[in-house]
């Protein structure tokens, strides 16, 4: 089984206009091959949800946030991932750490190099 993941911004979307234009034909040629459509990119689930309503043919299609730090999948085809969270209609699973360790990392690490804290 082939899947196809694709970028965003200045990939499938114009990157002035932010259409779909020319690619629209091509996910349809995708939705006829039941090819699925791994959208991915930096911005946010919310952002991304958006084309993923409309454009993800493919039932179940999870997609790739904020440059591979959460994969969202559809509640109503895939199991609750280890340590995923419910985010409107979708398990969030997020890869690598949280941004609140990494501040606390940052902030240790920061005052044993005598510097303020990576808040502060």
């Amino acid at each position: 089984m082939w899947i196809l993941f694709t970028d965003l911004d200045g990939t499938l979307l114009d990157k002035e206009t932010y259409e779909l234009g020319p690619s629209l034909g091509a996910l349809g040629r995708c939705r006829d091959a039941d090819l699925p459509v791994i959208f991915c990119s930096s911005k946010t689930g919310a952002e991304i949800r958006l084309y993923h309503e409309r454009y993800a043919f493919h039932p179940g299609s999870p997609f790739i946030a904020e440059n591979g730090g959460g994969v969202f999948f559809p509640l109503d085809h895939w199991d609750k991932p280890p340590g995923g969270e419910e985010k409107e209609r979708f398990w969030k699973g997020t890869v690598g750490a949280r941004n609140e360790e990494l501040l606390r990392v940052l902030g240790e690490a920061a005052g044993r190099a005598g510097r303020r804290g990576a808040t502060g």
